[in-house]
């Protein structure tokens, strides 16, 4: 995996609220459970409760857009750097 996708991977966190897409058509989304600490695998609960595994090579695409956790995001870019 190139470099700068896993620097993308890595920077998400649990909590962050997250839209999955592919060529531009967003497919679902979700709240991060969990992700191992290589950032390669991630858990995302959807809004009915079902937990999925994402791999960072599913190529999928995706954007996120809070976190739950932190009400102001410049206080979850605090403490994420």
């Amino acid at each position: 995996m190139n470099s700068s996708r896993t620097a993308k991977w890595l920077s998400l966190a649990q909590g962050d609220v997250i839209t999955f897409s592919r060529q531009g058509l967003d497919l679902w989304g979700g709240v991060i459970d969990d992700r191992t600490e290589d950032g390669h695998i991630i858990w995302v609960t959807d809004e009915v409760g079902t937990r999925r595994l994402v791999h960072s090579q599913d190529e999928y695409d995706f954007a996120v857009t809070g976190n739950v956790y932190f009400r102001d995001p410049r206080a979850a870019e605090a403490l994420t750097g």
